[in-house]
């Protein structure tokens, strides 16, 4: 077996130091490029947002439906600038993690939070569909009375004994 000397270790750091910074020289036209597209995407994904969410409001009475809409196409649109940019500096193979890992982490996320999820989108087919309004006398398992509020997640019921109860939407619909 060789011994190992110093100036061994020294030159093999050395060539990997070197390597890394003729890489970021021969990259930094792909990283300015890439830096460029994320800017340009973040505010193309501003303005976006903003004209959905004057838009909306024509189409839809919910504020909160009508939020979640936006921020939701919001952030789509800063997502794909961000594989546009890695795409850019030639990480093929990190988007590719990258969506394979977002499928993981959804998948535990719908196991972890189904009855949330559940509601979620009972929430939003009631509004978009609008099956009850505020005001209207509705019965849901043992509770009956007035619907108060109805959010994206539950919906706030006044019974007629005076009490204020928060039935979730997965009931409701």
């Amino acid at each position: 077996m060789e011994d190992f000397k110093i100036e061994d270790g020294y030159e093999l750091v050395k060539g990997k130091l070197e390597g890394w910074l003729k890489t970021l020289i021969e990259m930094l036209p792909n990283l300015m490029m890439a830096i460029l597209i994320l800017i340009a995407f973040y505010f193309v994904a501003r303005l976006v947002k903003k004209g959905v969410s004057k838009m909306l409001p024509r189409v839809s009475k919910n504020k909160s439906l009508n939020n979640l809409v936006s921020n939701v196409i919001y952030i789509a649109v800063i997502v794909v600038g961000t594989f546009v940019a890695l795409e850019i500096l030639e990480l093929e193979k990190t988007v590719t993690s990258l969506l394979a890992g977002a499928g993981v982490i959804g998948l535990a996320l719908g196991c972890a939070f189904q009855d949330t999820a559940a509601n979620f989108v009972a929430g939003i087919i009631m509004a978009v569909r609008s099956p009850i309004k505020i005001g209207d006398i509705i019965e849901s398992g043992d509770v009956m009375g007035v619907v108060q509020r109805i959010n994206l997640r539950a919906t706030e019921v006044h019974t007629f004994q005076g009490v204020l109860v928060v039935v979730p939407n997965r009931d409701v619909f």
